[in-house]
């Protein structure tokens, strides 16, 4: 009669349990990279929704007032054409804009800094704007990403 020695069984079990646990410990790694990397655009679409209100803020801005040009500041104050009076001039208003007011409840926002460079010659105004967002994943890990960008003024 032919069958299997309890040392091939052994074996054969042993075999097994190294490639279900190779098996197991890739489908996990999987999983968790795929979190990181959710995680990941979730900063990416926060810090690119920043930059983008701040170049809606800019667009119709009449002048900046915070920082003064060639300053840096925490916060980006300018002066914008809120309408126009009866005799066609127009009304104005201060816009303080704060970016640590549009981080969603995940993410935080840290290191926030405006720099204003003054036009010359053939140099526009422009504002930069650097910024750093912070979260974790669901496993704990911390994600942070820098941001920078930089907005001409136009008048």
């Amino acid at each position: 009669m032919r069958g299997f020695t309890l040392i091939e069984v052994i074996i054969y079990l042993a075999l097994f349990s190294i490639l279900m646990a190779g098996s197991l410990s890739a489908a996990f790694a999987l999983c968790e990279s795929g979190g990181h990397e959710r995680t990941r655009a979730l900063v990416l679409e926060e810090g690119n929704f920043i930059i983008s209100k701040t170049e809606w803020e800019l667009s119709d801005a009449l002048s900046v007032t915070s920082p003064s040009a060639g300053g840096s500041s925490t916060i980006l104050s300018i002066e914008r054409v809120s309408g126009y009076d009866s005799a066609g001039a127009p009304i104005t208003h201060t816009v303080v804009f704060d970016p640590a007011t549009l981080v969603g409840g995940r993410v935080s926002i840290t290191s926030v800094r405006f720099y204003h460079t003054a036009g010359a010659g053939a140099v526009p105004e422009s504002i930069g704007e650097n910024f750093t967002l912070t979260t974790r994943t669901e496993q704990g890990a911390l994600i942070s990403q820098n941001f920078f960008s930089t907005s001409t003024l136009i008048k």
